[in-house]
């Protein structure tokens, strides 16, 4: 993926970054260690944990807002996970290489946790191609993964 070549499957969706895209293989495995860390330290319990770091003041709340998608299991929504860590993958199932690595990385990341820990997580994935990605294809490709993961697909 160097020289600016362009990773199989990105110019169908005109997507410019895609190269960028494995930048972020280095940068997915630190969140999610990241998310394990604060909750081992901090929790979302608001207790001081061991090395907890303070806080620092409350900004303006991130723009963005609720989605609902659809699992094998029915629709989703962001709501549905209120009061937990929700780490977010965009992708595709036919991914050849950046998908299963950074879900990869996560689920070793996310074995790390207890069970008490694992609870306040939920680890969606969501494509990026809904016309060939059904709800039993993502199903089936997030459960090679962590069985945490929820496959996610729709407009």
């Amino acid at each position: 993926m160097s020289g600016g070549q362009e990773a199989e499957g990105c110019h169908e969706f005109g997507f410019v970054w895609c190269e960028c895209i494995h930048c972020g293989e280095a940068l997915v495995p630190a969140a999610v260690y990241g998310v394990c860390f604060w909750l081992r330290n901090k929790g979302l319990s608001g207790g001081e944990g061991q090395g907890a770091i303070a806080e620092p003041e409350a900004a303006e709340p991130p723009s963005g807002g609720d989605f609902t998608l659809h699992s094998k299991d029915g629709p989703v929504s962001l709501h549905d996970f209120k009061g937990k860590v929700v780490l977010l993958f965009f992708g595709y199932a036919s991914c050849p290489d950046i998908c299963p690595t950074s879900l990869a990385f996560s689920t070793k990341a996310l074995n790390t946790l207890n069970e008490d820990e694992l609870a306040q997580v939920q680890p969606l994935f969501v494509s990026i191609d809904p016309q060939r990605d059904s709800v039993d294809k993502m199903a089936e490709f997030v459960s090679f993964f962590h069985p945490g993961f929820i496959g996610l697909t729709g407009s």
